[in-house]
């Protein structure tokens, strides 16, 4: 059944906003903030490409003190604790170990000395404590790392995320103020009055129907597409992206509860091993990639290069299966360096000779920032914009409690008998946030739908419902992938899951036996990519 076209409510807004990543869902909600229309347009899932694929961590990047990008790190430290207030169900602090190996290029002093920088840098904002532990301290903490040569590790604390869900958290805060999205639909082209662009023309990839709309101002926030976006213009576009690649690999848990920062084979390369969830996370590398933004993938060698690396500090590894793993690509503002290890993270907003806003490069951590700093770039050119001030108080980001998470967990399990079980009741609050009742209101006292399809204790059925009719998922790689992090983990492929999933996601979206299969079988084809 082809879906009904989803379309804006006008033909005009203030801004209009290319690529539905973390930077463009963040300018959207910047802008509602201030009082201005905005429309944002996703060609692929909102999430899709860097943002649903990217370390899960909320953090300072304690690596960039080496490249001396001190302001940088600051700023994302006083964001990494206002994150943990306006989303404290997605975001949560996590104990960190950075391990001295005897040989290896990050000595003793230097990571001292670089961890308690990061910690003063932090100040009353820290999220954990800071101190140099003795080998034997760090091995009966985390006793999997490897005790050939260890000198002891600086432990301090960062936070973790989920990525795709902190972007959909986000852009339904955009969406609840006002401003209207669309995933699956692309822009095709930029619409000019003489030299200036003013608009987009869209084309929706589920009915291809086109239209027209006018902006204000058109922000290309399009990530590793951006220059693609660019070439539009019709004029010989300057180079304002440099992606380069980086993969990650799950596997089973390998670590107690600590993130483990490593210095692999490259001087300048950190590289971490994660919690997450029930299993580990490792990652990332950092390549240049000259090739199709729509075809990334992790070759072979790439996985095995980066399990060897692993390996040589957590000996267990090679004796671990890979679950899942996934690649994507860093939209980083252009540059000439020879090492995309030495390239910078810090954004850049520029204007094109159209007038077309770009943002490049950019922290995960930053989105908030980076769309203020979007709307002082446009008030800047055009003092009348109709840009309000900023809110005093900051609001909530969409489903976070006004309490500390543990606390509303506690209140929502006392407060009334619950359908579902403790366990299961703290996956959907840290999924959904307080919108976690109505995941349970799709059910609609089908017991069925709520009970957990897999041995983790998760995901329901009512979350499938709640995915289509609430979070725009059109398509099975939507909920497996960024609704949830199923494709990631050890119920990738499991046939028999999936094939619950995607008969009831067929059923809220009406598809026949063909379209199941043929949804079956694009899921599957991406993620033996």
């Amino acid at each position: 059944m082809q879906p009904e076209p989803n379309l804006p409510h006008k033909n005009h807004f203030d801004i209009i906003v290319i690529g539905g990543g973390i930077i463009g869902c963040g300018i959207a909600r910047e802008a509602r903030l201030r009082g201005i229309s905005v429309a944002l347009f996703e060609k692929g899932d909102f999430a899709s490409g860097t943002s649903g694929k990217t370390s899960s961590l909320i953090h300072g990047g304690i690596r960039y003190l080496e490249q001396g990008a001190f302001g940088l790190v600051r700023e994302s430290l006083k964001e990494r604790h206002k994150l943990l207030h306006l989303c404290p169900h997605l975001v949560s602090p996590l104990p960190f170990l950075f391990p001295v190996y005897e040989g290896r290029s990050r000595r003793k002093l230097s990571v001292q000395i670089g961890t308690a920088i990061y910690h003063y840098f932090a100040g009353d904002q820290s999220v954990g404590p800071h101190r140099f532990l003795s080998p034997a301290q760090v091995l009966f903490m985390e006793p999997n790392l490897s005790p050939q040569g260890l000198q002891g590790a600086a432990l301090f604390s960062d936070c973790q995320m989920d990525d795709a869900r902190l972007c959909l958290s986000v852009l339904h805060s955009a969406q609840g103020l006002g401003a209207e999205v669309f995933n699956y639909t692309e822009v095709i082209g930029l619409i000019k009055h003489g030299q200036k662009v003013c608009g987009v023309r869209v084309k929706e990839i589920e009915t291809g129907k086109q239209y027209d709309l006018e902006g204000g101002v058109v922000i290309n926030a399009a990530g590793a597409w951006s220059d693609t976006i660019c070439q539009m213009e019709g004029a010989l576009a300057q180079r304002r992206v440099r992606p380069t690649k980086g993969i990650h690999l799950v596997l089973p848990k390998i670590t107690e509860k600590h993130a483990v920062v490593l210095s692999g084979h490259e001087k300048e390369r950190i590289f971490f091993v994660l919690p997450w969830r029930e299993h580990s996370l490792i990652g990332t590398t950092d390549t240049d990639y000259p090739g199709d933004p729509d075809h990334v993938t992790s070759d072979e060698d790439e996985v095995k290069s980066l399990l060897s690396e692993a390996t040589a500090f957590f000996p267990v590894a090679a004796q671990e299966k890979v679950l899942a793993r996934f690649a994507a690509l860093r939209p980083l503002a252009y540059s000439r360096k020879k090492n995309p290890l030495t390239l910078s993270r810090k954004e850049r907003i520029e204007w094109t000779p159209g007038r077309m806003l770009v943002v490049s490069g950019g922290k995960f951590t930053l989105f908030r920032k980076i769309a203020e700093r979007v709307i002082e770039a446009i008030t800047k050119v055009y003092p009348r914009f109709p840009a309000l001030k900023r809110p005093d108080a900051e609001p909530l980001l969409h489903g976070a409690p006004t309490v500390p998470i543990n606390v509303y967990i506690q209140q929502e399990c006392a407060r009334r008998p619950l359908p579902v079980d403790t366990e299961l009741l703290k996956h959907l609050i840290h999924a959904y946030g307080t919108n976690y009742q109505a995941v349970l209101d799709c059910a609609n006292g089908d017991p069925r739908l709520l009970k957990s399809m897999t041995a983790l204790g998760y995901p329901i059925l009512a979350e499938v419902i709640y995915a289509v009719r609430n979070e725009q998922a059109l398509h099975l790689a939507d909920f497996m992938s960024r609704r949830t992090r199923m494709a990631h983990g050890p119920y990738r492929n499991s046939l028999r899951f999936i094939q619950t999933v995607v008969k009831q996601m067929g059923t809220e979206l009406g598809w026949d036996s063909a379209q199941m299969l043929k949804e079956l079988q694009s899921y599957l084809a991406e993620t033996a990519q």
